[in-house]
């Protein structure tokens, strides 16, 4: 499922070429365009957590305006730790970095 806003997808700003990809996507049904006056983050963090725990969240994001403003914020930052995924385009190679599968915080007994 890919999110993006609104303002992404101004004809001045969107290339002709990816015209083409963009009604693929819509197509697919993996498109969500958020609406003008809402921050696409809130949309794909609502249907990460709604996916369940084993779903990831590809983006190089570090959303540090959102842990801010949750009310638990430590959940939300172990969240991120285990579920959010990188990514890296060098040379037009996009290289995914998943999290590690181990935590790296102090372990209590």
């Amino acid at each position: 499922l890919l999110f993006l806003h609104e303002r992404h997808f101004a004809k001045k700003l969107m290339p002709r070429w990816a015209e083409q990809v963009v009604d693929k996507w819509e197509n697919e049904g993996i498109l969500y365009r958020t609406p003008y006056g809402s921050n696409d983050d809130w949309f794909w963090m609502h249907a990460a957590l709604w996916c369940g725990r084993n779903t990831m969240v590809l983006s190089n994001d570090e959303m540090r305006d959102h842990h801010f403003q949750m009310c638990a914020h430590r959940s939300f930052l172990r969240w991120k730790e285990r579920q959010q995924a990188h990514f890296d385009i060098v040379a037009r190679k996009v290289t995914i970095i998943y999290p590690d599968v181990y935590s790296r915080r102090i372990q209590k007994l």
